[in-house]
């Protein structure tokens, strides 16, 4: 088990927490791929709460900072929604094998709805960062345009890589689809 310590805690939308954490020791930072998880856990009251998984949303290239996002709604997201910057984490891990694999993979089509993108935004970041010759299609699903996740991010993204092309879905109300930030009306 690797110490972390709090670096930040900010929004990744509207009920969306991302935490920031960097190692206690430099030689305590773990290795992970794009696309695996972690387990987390923290002290409070004096006590160590329980070990919860959580897809690392960071690019493995930023050894520094191993983030991850969660939205908050239960017992062990509100308690992480209460950390402090400085706060001790407890990390185990990586685990999983849901990676891009660019000896193998040339063409993926990525399927995500809410919270569930958290694995792609690390594989997304790692893809661009990489200049992997990867074809990448995301197909995201939200409520609202307002409960999209990362959404500034993965347009960035997008322009930054030739690769990646993202169809957004909106199901709120009446279906839209977002692409590129224009609004298009979708046949459903």
């Amino acid at each position: 088990m690797a110490k972390y310590i709090v670096k930040d805690k900010a929004r990744a939308g509207r009920n969306v927490l991302l935490l920031s954490l960097q190692p206690e020791q430099s030689h305590d930072a773990i290795t992970y791929n794009a696309g695996q998880y972690v387990s987390i856990g923290f002290k409070r009251g004096g006590r160590r709460t329980p070990m919860r998984s959580f897809s690392v949303v960071s690019s493995p290239k930023d050894t520094s900072t191993l983030q991850v996002a969660m939205r908050v709604q239960g017992n062990f997201t509100g308690v992480a929604s209460q950390v402090e910057v400085g706060d001790a984490a407890y990390v185990q891990g990586p685990f999983g094998n849901f990676i891009i694999n660019p000896d193998y993979d040339e063409n993926i089509i990525m399927m995500a709805g809410g919270i569930g993108i958290t694995p792609f935004i690390s594989m997304l970041r790692y893809a661009t960062e990489a200049s992997l010759p990867v074809n990448i299609t995301l197909l995201y699903s939200c409520r609202s345009q307002d409960d999209i996740p990362f959404y500034d991010e993965l347009l960035q993204l997008q322009r930054r890589n030739p690769n990646l092309r993202i169809l957004f879905f909106v199901t709120g109300g009446v279906s839209w689809c977002l692409e590129y930030a224009a609004l298009v009306r979708c046949v459903i």
